[in-house]
């Protein structure tokens, strides 16, 4: 990796280290909030389709009840026995179904999930491109660079505060893996099979088409401290959104 040799002055390795654990807790807790914005929309759409689905069932049973037992079929008749069951529960799911469902969508409106993680996303890439630009010395960065790259953290947390996400609802500990009694473990072993998938059909699309033969050129991960040229630049901040 190519060194800056101007003896103005040099990256403070400390002050990186601070903004870049603000950005890796802003961006994994805006992957916190999409993954349980997207949880809750899901939800909703299936319990609306199943809504759907037992108001169906239960017209048709209704309608099998009143029918005159002479002219109901061999295949109707198993159905007819269980109905003075099937049914109190099935009229019981539909009064508690869309309550759930309007509980659920207040929760979504108060808590406003998915714009929580835009504001945090959109954080965690200014803050990003705040440091890259402070690496390479381009913008206002060519000189002054470590005070004016620590107001721009300050000044990307304090706007932070400002808005619906607070700074004190981020979870500091994102290196932890989630705990069942944040996300669920039905709603983890999704996750993790969805990563496993994706994780799969990249190996079969990279060997495919040879998009790995194309990355070979960023074998050398970024410290993510040291000054950066414009062809460095371009290798870790550019080339790695493509590849």
């Amino acid at each position: 990796m190519s060194q800056d040799k101007s003896p103005t002055e040099a990256p403070d390795r400390k002050l990186l280290d601070f903004a870049w654990n603000r950005h890796k807790v802003y961006s994994k807790n805006a992957s916190r909030y999409r993954a349980r914005f997207a949880f809750l929309r899901n939800l909703l759409l299936v319990l609306s389709v199943v809504v759907v689905a037992l108001s169906v069932i239960d017209a048709s049973l209704t309608k099998l009840q009143l029918t005159k037992i002479d002219s109901i079929n061999h295949l109707q008749k198993p159905f007819l026995s269980g109905i003075h069951i099937l049914q109190p529960t099935l009229q019981h799911c539909l009064i508690i179904l869309p309550i759930t469902i309007s509980a659920l969508l207040a929760f979504a409106v108060k808590f406003d999930r998915g714009n929580n993680w835009l504001l945090l996303r959109g954080s965690a890439e200014v803050l990003k491109s705040e440091i890259y630009c402070y690496r390479t010395r381009i913008r206002e960065y060519k000189e002054n660079r470590n005070e004016i790259l620590a107001h721009k953290t300050k000044l990307v947390s304090e706007r932070l505060k400002g808005s619906a996400v607070h700074q004190a609802a981020l979870n500091p500990d994102e290196e932890e893996p989630p705990s069942h009694y944040k996300l669920g473990w039905v709603i983890k072993i999704i996750t993790l099979s969805i990563r496993l998938i994706g994780k799969l059909f990249l190996q079969l699309w990279n060997q495919l088409f040879g998009l790995e033969k194309l990355s070979e050129k960023n074998s050398i991960p970024d410290d993510e401290f040291s000054d950066l040229s414009a062809e460095d630049y371009l290798r870790y901040r550019l080339e790695e959104q493509f590849f």
